[in-house]
């Protein structure tokens, strides 16, 4: 009995890494045009949670589905994205040009560091807002704002994720074949609970539709 209780564990442990990998490939796949990279993402996050970790829809109908709604927004918000990246490798050219090791260089390289933690911080909860709620973009920039700054504690720990992540993509690409839906998957854990919390304060029970399957 415990032995076919391990092996159910260890069948529906790999489904799931064989629907976080299909996802991230898919990911993958639609951020090569570089201005769909928001949209994918946003994407990728709905399909972790709803379909791999709700067992909720069709993993694929579920991650195009979403792709598809948010794909204005999302292309939007990948175009403010690119300008800061611009803005930011701007930033750090300035200092190289003057030299990293004095004053105004100094400067540079602080501002840039700090401007890329802060909008790491925000997109942490940006995207997965994108997914959730049908605000306008400057609401999403307030709703993230609100998450970050209510879930300061909790941001840490995501953060030192996030750049795990990155570094282990950095020194073996072909992770990128399922980081992307791992971190997602476990990014809900904190997210989900924040959201949760937020539509239970602002929306009675009695408002709470039957598709809000997120609330289970």
């Amino acid at each position: 009995m415990k032995k076919s209780i391990i092996e159910n564990k260890v069948i529906v442990a790999m489904t799931k890494a064989t629907d976080l990998m299909i996802i991230s490939l898919y990911w993958l796949i639609l951020c090569i045009p570089v201005i769909t990279i928001i949209p994918a993402s946003t994407a990728l996050y709905y399909s972790a949670v709803k379909a791999v970790r709700r067992d909720r829809g069709n993993l694929t109908t579920e991650f195009f589905k979403a792709f598809r709604l948010n794909l204005k927004q999302g292309m939007f918000l990948s175009v403010i994205y690119l300008i800061l990246v611009v803005i930011l490798y701007t930033f750090i050219d300035f200092a190289h040009g003057v030299g990293t090791d004095t004053g105004l260089g100094k400067i540079y390289i602080t501002f840039t560091i700090v401007v890329a933690v802060i909008t790491a911080m925000l997109t942490l909860y940006l995207i997965p807002a994108l997914s959730r709620f049908d605000v306008s973009i400057p609401g999403l920039f307030r709703l993230s704002l609100y998450f970050a700054a209510k879930n300061l504690l909790t941001l840490l720990p995501l953060m030192i994720t996030l750049g795990t992540a990155v570094v282990a993509v950095y020194c073996f690409v072909p992770l990128l074949c399922i980081i992307p839906g791992v971190y997602c998957y476990l990014l809900s854990y904190s997210v989900e609970t924040a959201f949760k919390k937020h539509i239970q304060e602002h929306i009675k029970p009695e408002d709470q539709q039957n598709e809000m399957w997120y609330m289970e």
